[in-house]
């Protein structure tokens, strides 16, 4: 069964009705599913089934944020800078050095990884992004 992992906003009333009703949805998937089993007489897939609305019904009980990375919008603005520098590094080293120099491949690998890096933090971190 899937692990939700949604960050929590308090903030908006909607967000957290559809989070509600994406664990509700599941528990009730997983019921189906092992009440199915238990008529139809499978005794090994029913046990399968309990167990995965006991997961589920966990998921319920708990919040969906547990060990959430949380970034604070300093580090987003960072990333973003060091973005944006890097760009800027990687026009200068494509005139200098021409488009196929392993010099220009490092600095796109870099920018790469920083925009990987910003994605990241932008998801785990307490602002909206709009």
């Amino acid at each position: 069964m899937p692990e939700l992992r949604v960050p929590v906003r308090p903030d908006n009333a909607f967000e957290a009705y559809f989070r509600r009703l994406i664990r509700d949805s599941l528990v009730r998937s997983a019921e189906a599913e092992y009440d199915f089993h238990r008529r139809s007489g499978h005794g090994l897939r029913a046990r399968r089934a309990a167990h995965v609305v006991t997961r589920a019904q966990a998921l319920r009980q708990e919040p969906p944020t547990a060990g959430l990375p949380r970034f604070g919008p300093g580090l987003l603005v960072a990333t973003g800078i060091a973005w944006i520098a890097c760009g800027v590094v990687l026009a200068w080293v494509a005139v200098m050095f021409g488009v196929r120099s392993w010099v220009t491949g490092a600095a796109d690998l870099a920018l790469i990884v920083l925009t990987f890096a910003w994605f990241v933090v932008a998801w785990g971190s307490d602002i909206r992004l709009r």
